[in-house]
């Protein structure tokens, strides 16, 4: 039905659209991977389409452009961009992130991130992440506005806090790190740790408290 009405006169060249989808295997699914969903979408086990607006439910999830409101998996959801939510147990991927990741076991990954990444294992934004990551193994941004929380913490640049139990890395640091072990090239804030590095601060070491206002950009 659905594809006899794509193929009406005036049809040809109108968006593709449809409300419902039901995926076994691409090709095995109601629509095509080049249509559009909004509404729903259940893959069992895995689906693809272009755009999905709606709820995105199954084990793989996978949206070629953009993903507007909630992927569920079982295993894993994947978009290029992502307005919402992404809740998967394994891994959950995007793009660009505009909302939140949250794994029960895994990994989320984006590009860049307006929001929040929450994972027992590992977080990571490739380029900038607005907002704050939370995790029990570790977390990395290149460059971060907001705040990590983990065992680990990694960044490039850093405008915010870092709170580690073990180590936190920031080449250029405004604002504060917390934990064991902070390690800063460049830093504008404070440090509060066993030991404390600001490569290019007035005191390179320091236990308990390290303090630096730099402007000076870090060499990466």
């Amino acid at each position: 039905m659905l594809a006899l009405i794509a193929a009406a006169p005036g049809c040809a060249n109108a968006p593709r659209s449809t409300p419902v989808q039901l995926s076994i295997w691409p090709p095995v699914q109601l629509v095509p991977e080049d249509w559009d969903v909004h509404g729903f979408r259940l893959t069992l086990p895995y689906g693809e389409n272009r755009d999905v607006a709606g709820l995105d439910l199954g084990l793989a999830n996978i949206v070629e452009a953009r993903a507007s409101g909630a992927q569920i998996g079982v295993l894993w959801s994947q978009a290029e961009w992502a307005n919402g939510a992404q809740l998967s147990p394994l891994f959950n991927f995007a793009g660009v992130l505009h909302g939140v990741q949250i794994t029960a076991i895994g990994a989320n990954n984006a590009g860049d991130v307006n929001g929040v990444q929450i994972a027992p294992l590992v977080n990571s934004s490739v380029t900038d992440l607005q907002g704050a990551q939370l995790a029990v193994g570790g977390n990395d941004a290149d460059t971060l506005r907001g705040a990590q929380v983990s065992l680990l913490n990694y960044s490039q640049e850093l405008h915010g806090a870092q709170i580690g139990l073990l180590y936190n890395y920031a080449a250029t640091m405004r604002g504060f790190q917390f934990g064991l072990m902070n390690f800063s090239k460049s830093a504008s804030g404070v440090q509060l740790g066993l030991l404390n590095f600001i490569q290019d601060g007035p005191l390179p070491f320091f236990p308990l408290v390290n303090l630096s206002f730099s402007r000076r950009p870090a060499q990466y």
